[in-house]
């Protein structure tokens, strides 16, 4: 019997290289005619090629490493979590500001530190400028629409006392009135404003590798205001840290990012992780958008095991009456699981099909 599983073993590993060979060919072959296909699919058919290849070698690998995802909402506190869990509390990983300037952060054990910074490829960057100008052109649009409607409401009521209606500036109107309804064209416009310097797309479908003062280096490609924040798709960051030793985690931007590249990245990492946790913040603990999350996003990117953690624990007490912290702690934990089972009930009532 062991030597007959061990044939199996080896014919189905023949079976799965072989599919990988055809996938690549594939590839090769689309690759000649690309500008017939759609940009976004295109990238997203590639990098599952590369998650195939990575996983096959994963599975040849003796010692598979535990691997842990990290999801939530922007400031729901993944990096706080993470600085606190391995890195002493120290704020070693940088806290993104929006959904465009969080990065993909992959973390394992090294005894020699560093970071690599992976960049959008020239493909993706072409993408998200075109994005960038689609929004441009919805908001001229709208612009116009508005300023033709102040006119023709000047024009009506010319015949009164009342001095005419003057439109606002465009920057005034994109900051009070306008609404781009794609989120996709919001995050890609937010993406090119930031970019001050022309010269960092030479970066383009490269890495940077950094060593030394890490954390201090690190602001410059996913600090809010960081100078290649704009262009940076994931990083890999190798820590001299024992707890780590074992285990790769994968803090994630969000799986409703807006940067459909970097999301297809997300879910093909996650798709390899063993468990995942969900951060929700005290205050705001499981509400309904967090718990569709867990419910639609999560299984579609093959997740099966969520752990749910309650961040930010001190901004949930503060909606407490109680001077003393233990009965304040116990009312709260209470409050946020009749606030999850509600919310989760509600989903259920959807066709969603949960156990927990």
């Amino acid at each position: 019997p062991t030597r007959r599983s061990s044939d199996l073993m080896s014919k189905a590993h023949v079976n799965e290289k072989k599919y990988l060979d055809d996938i690549m060919q594939i590839e090769e072959s689309l690759s000649l005619k690309k500008e017939l296909f759609d940009t976004e699919k295109f990238s997203e058919f590639k990098q599952i090629t590369s998650s195939l290849r990575r996983n096959l070698e994963t599975a040849e690998s003796d010692s598979k490493k535990l691997r842990i995802g990290i999801v939530g909402a922007v400031k729901a506190g993944k990096s706080s979590f993470l600085n606190a869990l391995i890195f002493g509390g120290d704020e070693y990983l940088p806290k993104a500001a929006t959904p465009m300037t969080a990065a993909l952060t992959k973390i394992t054990y090294s005894e020699k530190p560093k970071a690599s910074i992976h960049f959008y490829t020239s493909e993706d960057w072409d993408t998200i400028v075109e994005q960038s100008s689609m929004y441009d052109d919805d908001l001229e649009d709208k612009y116009n629409a508005y300023c033709k409607q102040i006119n023709d409401n000047n024009l009506m009521y010319s015949y009164s006392n009342s001095s005419p209606a003057r439109p606002k500036s465009k920057e005034d109107y994109e900051k009070s009135e306008y609404k781009c309804k794609s989120e996709n064209l919001r995050g890609a416009k937010e993406l090119t404003k930031m970019v001050t310097d022309n010269t960092i797309s030479e970066k383009l479908g490269g890495k940077d590798e950094i060593e030394g003062d890490i954390i201090s280096k690190l602001n410059d490609y996913v600090g809010a205001n960081g100078h290649y924040t704009p262009i940076v798709n994931y990083v890999e960051l190798q820590v001299d840290n024992p707890s780590v030793k074992d285990i790769e985690i994968v803090d994630t931007p969000g799986l409703n990012d807006p940067i459909v590249s970097r999301g297809i990245r997300t879910k093909i990492f996650l798709d390899s992780c063993d468990v995942v946790l969900l951060l929700s913040p005290c205050s705001q603990f499981m509400d309904a958008n967090t718990v569709r999350l867990m419910t639609n996003s999560l299984p579609d990117a093959g997740v099966r095991e969520i752990l749910v953690v309650g961040s930010k624990l001190d901004s949930g007490l503060l909606n407490e009456d109680d001077k003393d912290f233990r009965i304040a702690y116990k009312k709260s934990i209470e409050s946020y699981k009749k606030q999850f089972e509600k919310n989760l009930s509600e989903v259920k009532k959807e066709g969603r099909h949960l156990e927990l």
